[in-house]
């Protein structure tokens, strides 16, 4: 009688799994930077006719302002933007990222469809602030600018490009 005998070898652990999962996170990641990268080009798109409009017009005024966005004062207590102020617009773009990379607070607004108000602001360091209200491409824009530099000349600039002031509630 023959004695059948088995002989197992080794096996080789299997890294299927993980090369495909590590692959799939990968593929994951591309496409959310795609859907990103498409979620800003078609904002911009849809905001490029009022922009070509708004920075065409001669710059009255610039000036960097600390600003706190209504609606937004967990997710970003208060940050710089650059402000623009044009012979009848805003230009309003955040200061601490830039225009090319990820430029998510930018808007053009016009000044006879905006308006504004002296308060006293919500800021962590207190004092006056412009509380501005307009609207843009994305719809309707309510943030509190505090200048770094003078006040007075701010709001002189804003009146002449058009926005209305209005009382304080």
């Amino acid at each position: 009688m023959a004695v059948i005998s088995t002989v197992s070898l080794p096996s080789t652990p299997n890294f299927t799994p993980f090369i495909l999962g590590g692959f799939g996170c990968l593929v994951l990641l591309v496409l959310a930077i795609f859907c990103l990268n498409g979620f800003i080009t078609l904002r911009a798109i849809r905001r490029l006719p009022l922009a070509s409009e708004i920075r065409k017009q001669p710059v009255l005024y610039k000036t960097i302002a600390d600003t706190k966005w209504e609606g937004l004062e967990y997710l970003l207590p208060r940050h710089a933007v650059r402000l623009i102020v044009r012979q009848s617009g805003l230009e309003i773009v955040d200061a601490n990222v830039g225009r090319f990379l990820l430029p998510f607070e930018q808007h053009y607004m016009r000044g006879c469809e905006s308006t504004m108000c002296l308060v006293d602001g919500p800021f962590v360091f207190g004092g006056t602030c412009i509380e501005l209200f307009g609207s843009d491409d994305d719809g309707s824009v309510h943030l509190f600018l505090k200048p770094t530099d003078d006040m007075d000349e701010l709001w002189q600039a804003l009146l002449a490009a058009g926005v209305q002031p209005v009382e304080a509630e």
